[in-house]
């Protein structure tokens, strides 16, 4: 079982190897880390700000997950989505660790994104007590261009495999 400074730290190294600025002091509430970067893709004609907001709890469940996901897009779209529309956006990735995650919490990562005119988050559940962490599987229908990149962006910063949908 891993601790969760610990993990919270290899996610803070991964983002800086990634070209992220990281933040871990001066945060809202129940955030531990925030990573910014900017990035515009020729593909899209668009800057995308992403931000990885990484929140914590004990316990994990859906309601959890959901609120947490939506406190991270909250912030990205305060922070850089005031202009955000056709050729700007806002990335979200929010990944939550908890010491443990009920079946509900798990279920929801993995098949809800929260989205908003020009700005998107997508949930990431990480459960410590078994090491795996859990993330939006199958197509997406809106955003659909942005979701391999995501996945990239989150294979990227979060340790280990995504446990298989069963």
């Amino acid at each position: 079982v891993m601790e969760t400074e610990e993990y919270v730290q290899g996610i803070a190294r991964r983002l800086e190897m990634k070209g992220f600025d990281v933040k871990d002091g001066d945060l809202p509430a129940d955030f531990r880390l925030i990573g910014y970067r900017s990035q515009f893709r020729l593909l899209w004609l668009a800057k995308i700000n992403l931000f990885t907001v990484v929140p914590e709890t004990q316990v994990a469940e859906a309601s959890t997950v959901e609120g947490c996901t939506k406190q991270a897009l909250d912030y990205g779209v305060a922070q850089k989505g005031r202009f955000r529309g056709l050729q700007n956006g806002v990335a979200v990735i929010s990944i939550l660790v908890a010491n443990s995650a009920d079946p509900d919490a798990i279920a929801f990562a993995q098949s809800n994104l929260t989205r908003r005119f020009g700005a998107f988050a997508w949930p990431v559940l990480v459960d410590l007590s078994t090491g795996t962490h859990y993330q939006h599987e199958g197509r997406v229908l809106i955003g659909g261009l942005f979701a391999n990149w995501m996945r990239q962006q989150i294979d990227n910063v979060v340790p280990g495999p995504p446990r298989p949908v069963s």
